[in-house]
């Protein structure tokens, strides 16, 4: 089992895996929102049977043979997130931030895997949510059936077609969950704490007359056909939470800030922010050690090559750099548009880095870079205090692709239509280098690259 080192300062695994890409399923160090540390287990989607991003546990049983169910426990849902102080036996709650639509719980003992979407409309789920976010206690008898999605292992023949009841309340002295058919014990699909039933076995609430000698426990998920009580020697039980949308940073920037110790690499970003547009939502390449890190890396143009004469997303920063760092490519006009650096542009060959003022608006489908003041879009600097320029540059070799241009042959970008809107010009991008002898018709021999932060 891997474990990992608590250095990211992320209340989920889902946003661990944005700050520091999680390779494997694992015991994992976060800090919830009070800033408390504490470890728990993250699962990999893959690993349950499904995709996207991964997902928390917040509720864990061990069980197994010759365990005891812990004496000072009459609550099965009495620990704050992040507050479990037993690894064997966590009864924890969803955290306080989560949003009820769309939120995911995975249930699974090992062998069966069940995932439940919560929804503030639907009359049982929201009734679980109170219970498993807000602490309330509450029935739901005979209602709308919240259908589960079978991940892993086999239903058994009730569970499939009808889970319409959930109760959280107190069972002989212990607060205990079921979610099942008819509010009684037998067939459950999920089930902690006191056995739970009507007195004489009706669909209604009431102390289960074999609880008053039985253990707490927990049942195994969905189980085969019959009646079996919960026991504290069965198990492993555990519930995990996986958030409506994976938690997003918009730039590489915002990465570095949350994680100061992120390491270069592919993350995945998202331009609008948590919930805007899938279209804005891609992996990037993050430089995190050069002039402070947080650099997200917009174009690569290999030696030897030449953009192609597109105003659109050419290419993937994943795909480059997980080929080893082979082959050029651009985001488009309509990403790059978006883009509001809160530090510098950069451009960058192997050995020259030209800082130009994070106010250039680059768009590439409108004549918006020629007509931006020369301040800030083509004139170029040694590093982010825009007070050192790095030559002198006039409008006549302005530029209609960021960059100090100069007549097309020198750190800059010309990858854009023409006045007219009517044709494209050449895309080569021009290296920073005052030795280079290529030009924007010419590929140059060495790499040139565009970032920002």
């Amino acid at each position: 089992m891997q474990h990992a080192i608590c250095t990211v300062p992320a209340a989920s695994c889902a946003e661990y895996d944005a700050l520091a890409p999680l390779e494997q399923s694992g015991i994992t160090g976060l800090r919830s929102m009070d800033g408390i540390a504490f470890e728990t287990h993250c699962m990999a989607a893959a690993d349950s049977g499904t995709t996207g991003h991964p997902f928390t546990r917040f509720w864990h049983y061990t069980g197994g043979a010759g365990a005891v169910f812990p004496p000072h426990v009459n609550d099965v849902l009495g620990d704050r997130y992040g507050m479990c102080t037993d690894p064997d036996a966590c009864f924890g709650r969803l955290p306080e931030w989560l949003e009820e639509d769309g939120t995911q719980m995975l249930v699974t003992d090992g062998t069966t895997t069940l995932q439940f979407e919560f929804d503030s409309s639907h009359d049982l789920a929201h009734t679980a949510w109170q219970a498993f976010h807000d602490h309330a206690t509450g029935r739901c008898n005979g209602c709308t059936n919240w259908q589960a999605v079978l991940l892993q292992g086999e239903w058994n023949s009730i569970q499939e077609a009808n889970t319409d009841c959930f109760a959280y309340d107190e069972s002989w002295g212990v607060k205990s969950f079921l979610l099942d058919d008819d509010m009684c014990y037998c067939n459950s699909a999920l089930e902690a704490g006191k056995i739970m039933c009507g007195a004489n076995g009706e669909n209604e609430w009431g102390d289960s007359p074999q609880g008053a000698d039985l253990s707490p426990g927990v049942d195994f998920v969905a189980p085969s056909e019959g009646c079996e009580y919960v026991s504290p020697e069965k198990g492993p039980l555990s519930l995990y939470f996986r958030e409506a949308f994976p938690p997003s940073f918009r730039t590489c920037a915002e990465i570095k800030a949350q994680n100061r110790r992120a390491q270069s690499g592919i993350y995945t970003i998202d331009l609008d922010g948590p919930g805007g547009s899938d279209k804005n939502t891609f992996e990037a390449y993050c430089d995190m050690e050069t002039d402070g890190g947080g650099w997200t890396l917009a174009m690569h143009q290999s030696p030897n090559e030449c953009l192609s004469e597109s105003t659109s997303k050419i290419g993937d920063g994943a795909e480059w750099y997980n080929s080893g760092r082979r082959g050029s490519f651009r985001w488009g006009s309509r990403e790059l548009s978006t883009v509001r650096p809160g530090v510098a542009w950069v451009l960058s060959d192997a050995q020259n880095r030209v800082f130009f003022r994070p106010a250039c608006v680059v768009d590439f489908e409108a004549n918006a870079l020629r007509d931006q003041n020369i301040e800030e879009c083509e004139a170029g600097f040694t590093d982010a205090t825009f007070e050192s320029p790095v030559s002198d540059h006039s409008d006549n070799n302005g530029s209609q692709g960021i960059g100090m241009n100069n007549s097309g042959n020198f750190c800059s970008i010309r990858a854009y239509l023409d006045q007219t809107m009517q044709s494209l010009n050449q895309g080569c991008a021009c290296p920073c280098d005052p030795a280079a002898t290529a030009g924007w018709s010419r590929p140059p021999g060495e790499q040139v690259q565009l970032w920002f932060k």
